[in-house]
């Protein structure tokens, strides 16, 4: 399996499956505004695919299952497993909403 070919998915990549997929991903949002459609992935879908692979991540590395509530993806009654949902930021860095 020599170099890679634009266009094609490389599925061992961890790091990149394929480079175009962002150029890909950002015509289609583009397109949906010009033409007032939902893009292929829109926030609903992104959010509950996100939310699982992260709450499985955790799971992971917690080593046991964990209790969600299934109204909002929280973690319930785990203060150790709720650590790994957020993180620390350097003073003056932290997010404001």
């Amino acid at each position: 399996m020599g170099g890679h070919t634009e266009g094609t998915i490389k599925g061992r990549d961890a790091a990149n499956p394929s480079p175009g997929m962002d150029e890909q991903h950002i015509a289609d949002f583009l397109d949906a505004i010009r033409n007032n459609r939902r893009p292929n992935c829109d926030v609903e879908h992104g959010f509950k695919s996100t939310v699982a692979a992260q709450l499985g991540n955790i799971a992971w590395r917690m080593g046991r299952d964990l209790k969600i509530d299934p109204k909002n993806g929280h973690i319930i009654d785990d203060k150790e497993a709720q650590k790994l949902w957020s993180r620390d930021y350097e003073k003056g860095w932290e997010p404001t909403v």
